[in-house]
């Protein structure tokens, strides 16, 4: 499967955004993956309990994979969010970690 996203994403198909968006999800690495106003990409993972994993160890697996499919990046911003459960919220509005990278221009992802 992976190799076939990344047949995909070698023809050029894809926005780098796109190609990001289609490696994290096939690793089953977060549950968001968005933009924000000035184009960098957020990546969200949430939780209700923590089972002992931490901000650290989420920034970790998200480069992880990044590194592994050749995407080029800078780390803009990564942490946790605590907030009281709402039934209805969303990841945004949920307790969740979150890692924020813009891409580089000449991102081209490539199976690891």
């Amino acid at each position: 499967m992976l190799n076939s996203i990344i047949s995909i994403v070698e023809e050029g198909v894809v926005s780098n955004f796109s190609k990001v968006k289609k490696v994290l999800e096939y690793e089953a690495v977060a549950d968001v993956i968005s933009r924000n106003s000035i184009g960098n990409v957020i990546i969200r993972r949430g939780f209700y309990y923590t089972f002992g994993e931490t901000a650290e160890n989420f920034l970790k697996v998200v480069t992880a994979v990044l590194d592994k499919a050749g995407v080029r990046y800078d780390v803009v911003d990564s942490g946790e969010v605590y907030k009281r459960f709402v039934g209805s919220a969303n990841i945004a509005n949920s307790s969740h970690w979150y890692v924020e990278i813009k891409l580089k221009p000449d991102t081209d992802v490539h199976a690891g």
